[in-house]
């Protein structure tokens, strides 16, 4: 009799343990999955900051080229002609310029500036 109670205190004792052990797993487990909720919430929102400053400098160096490309469009329309260097650039600026979604009244000003004849800078 003694022995049963033995062995049933043990099982008793080794069920206690095994259950404080998976309990703890179980525990752990859950405080990771939490930290990792809260990792993956973090890059959400690192991202969302990132494309909207992506979205801000997008629309500033857009802006920038435009003003460029009005610029040199009228001092060389004003001219009356523009040198190769010059149109080389004016392509470069409207290529970045429509990468960047840009639009509106810029096609035709470039147009109209490419259509200048070309020569070389006057030397003084």
């Amino acid at each position: 009799m003694l022995d049963l109670i033995q062995e049933k205190f043990i099982a008793a004792v080794i069920a206690a343990l095994v259950s404080a052990g998976v309990g703890g797993i179980i525990a752990w487990l859950t405080a990771k999955k939490n930290q990792k909720k809260k990792e993956i919430e973090d890059l959400r929102k690192e991202l969302q900051e990132l494309k909207e400053r992506d979205e801000i400098f997008k629309n500033s160096i857009r802006a920038m080229l435009r003003q460029d490309i009005i610029n040199t469009h009228d001092k060389y329309m004003a001219r009356g002609w523009a040198e190769i260097y010059v149109k080389d650039n004016m392509q470069d600026m409207f290529k970045n310029y429509t990468a960047l979604d840009g639009n509106g009244t810029v096609p035709r000003l470039v147009e109209e500036f490419m259509d200048l004849p070309t020569r070389k800078e006057d030397k003084k």
